[in-house]
């Protein structure tokens, strides 16, 4: 009976090593994509998208 409460217990820390080990992957990854959003909202701020020169710019056009 033992033996086999202990089996199960050592499964269990098998399988929560491997989610915690799944997780925190899982978490870097996020901070990577987190961390190149960031660095293209920067980028897009810093660089605004030049209007082609014989279309005016959205708020350009006045009323006649």
């Amino acid at each position: 009976m033992l033996d086999q409460i202990n089996s199960c217990l050592d499964d269990l820390e098998e399988r929560n090593d491997a989610l915690n080990a799944k997780l925190k992957d899982l978490l870097e990854s996020n901070r990577q994509a987190r961390q190149e959003f960031r660095e293209q909202q920067r980028d897009a701020i810093r660089e605004p998208p030049s209007s082609h020169p014989s279309q005016p710019a959205e708020g350009d056009q006045r009323e006649q």
